[in-house]
């Protein structure tokens, strides 16, 4: 009974050591685990702050920002301070032990090399080709320009005659398309312009149009997805801007700004309503924002988007894809012969010509890309790619894309990059449209690693 009792005694004072050590060995794991938390959240907001000095110095470097950092930007930091400081938290990150928080740990870890990158391309723009540009800064994979010309065995110039190749061969199926949609005299770029022409919106019309055709958008993208009861759209109709421009606010909100002077073909309504709103980049966003709050990762550095990034590109290429994913031809086809075309007071009994010429324009773009990376490496001067652009592609205003491919550089052309890689992906993974719309939605909402697959596919 004795040595019971004391058997007893001995195992109580056990347990009871036992469960202090667990106990403080549990206080030092969850006080490890806050520590590297705060440190960690402290080097995020250092990493945006980085951020938004930058898109002080280079305007337009942030594509979105929609989170709610106090903080006045530093306009007299140069981009070599930014740059060390860059490297300093990348020191700072790879310091952090904690593998309780190891996936935020990596991705701030990729988010600082990617925006060391960037500094570097922004300091010496010319240390890269179009190629590497398109593959360091948006993960997308372009292969160099090979040749075109070689000196032969006694030192004449001489053309390398290579293959063509399938997209060389389908750019000119599409021509002699549109050179029977269009018979006549004159160039074809002529032919097509004039016949465009005759669908443009009246300019009282348009804001009408443009916003029933949203409507349309968001009716056809409810189909497959729910939405988030607190995401809403505001139009700016403004002449301040160019081109149709999305901004996200946060909590749901986005506005997008349109100049109703440069929106005028009915062609451009759907494309425009569906890219920049639904299900293009305001659900793009709103879905984003909302799969954050859900799974409580809704940090500082997933607050914004970078212009010249893999996740820009990716959500420049979904918006595109979503385009004809919301519209298919027959449906399409019936929406502007019964609401839009009736709507903007043009003729519908044109309506399926227009949209299969609009279609098969849009298809020659992929083509335009090994020019403009001819462009961009200076390979080829900007007036005969110009001339390239207009003659072989249909591109109504060249001049005005070789500029933007001045200022953007790679950039230019990451729509159409990521557009063929996600349709590539998206038609590989599914076998109905139901199944198109549901992985579209998971690559979307989890943007911030799928990028990888999806480029890499």
């Amino acid at each position: 009974m004795i040595v019971f009792r004391f058997a007893t005694i001995v195992l109580h004072v056990f347990k009871s050591y036992a469960y202090t050590i667990l106990t403080w060995s549990l206080i030092v794991v969850f006080t490890v685990a806050c520590d590297s938390r705060e440190e960690i959240d402290i080097l995020a907001e250092d990493y945006v702050k980085t951020v938004l000095n930058l898109n002080e110095l280079s305007e337009g470097e942030l594509d979105s920002y929609f989170g709610s950092l106090d903080f006045e930007p530093d306009s007299t930091a140069s981009i070599q301070e930014l740059g060390s400081l860059v490297v300093k938290l990348e020191g700072q990150v790879a310091s952090i032990s904690d593998p309780t928080n190891i996936d935020r740990i990596s991705g701030l870890s990729n988010d600082l090399k990617h925006l060391k990158n960037l500094l570097y391309f922004i300091q010496d723009p010319e240390s890269m080709t179009f190629a590497e540009e398109a593959s360091l800064l948006y993960g997308l994979n372009l292969d160099e320009l090979e040749d075109s010309t070689r000196l032969s065995d006694d030192g004449r110039v001489e053309f390398i005659e290579r293959p063509k190749t399938d997209l060389e061969e389908r750019t000119e199926e599409v021509i002699d398309l549109l050179e029977e949609l269009l018979p006549g005299q004159g160039s074809l770029p002529f032919r097509i312009a004039d016949f465009q022409s005759k669908f443009i919106v009246p300019i009282e019309k348009r804001e009408e149009v443009f916003e029933t055709a949203l409507n349309l958008c968001k009716e056809a993208t409810e189909e497959y997805w729910e939405l988030p009861e607190e995401s809403s759209i505001e139009l700016d109709w403004t002449r301040d801007v160019t081109v149709p421009w999305h901004t996200f606010e946060g909590n749901g909100l986005s506005v997008i700004r349109i100049n109703p002077l440069y929106l005028g073909y009915i062609g451009s309504m759907i494309d425009v309503a569906c890219h920049e709103g639904f299900p293009g980049h305001h659900v793009q966003l709103s879905m984003i924002e909302k799969e954050a709050i859900h799974r409580n990762t809704n940090y500082p550095e997933r607050q914004m988007v970078l212009l010249r990034s893999p996740l820009s590109a990716l959500l420049e290429g979904a918006a595109d894809f979503a385009v004809d994913l919301a519209f298919p031809p027959n449906k399409r086809l019936m929406v502007e012969k019964e609401i839009l075309f009736p709507m903007a007071g043009l003729e519908v009994a044109s309506a399926e010509k227009y949209l299969e010429i609009h279609r098969l324009v849009k298809e020659l773009a992929p083509a335009t890309i090994p020019t403009l990376q001819a462009f961009a490496d200076e390979q080829l001067p900007k007036i005969a790619a110009s001339v390239r652009l207009e003659n072989e592609f249909l591109i109504s205003s060249p001049m005005a894309l070789l500029d933007h491919v001045e200022n953007f550089s790679a950039y230019s052309v990451g729509y159409t990059l990521a557009y063929q890689q996600i349709e590539k992906y998206i038609h590989a993974k599914t076998s109905s449209k139901a199944e198109e719309w549901a992985v579209l939605k998971n690559i979307i909402s989890n943007s911030d690693t799928s990028w990888r697959e999806v480029f890499e596919f």
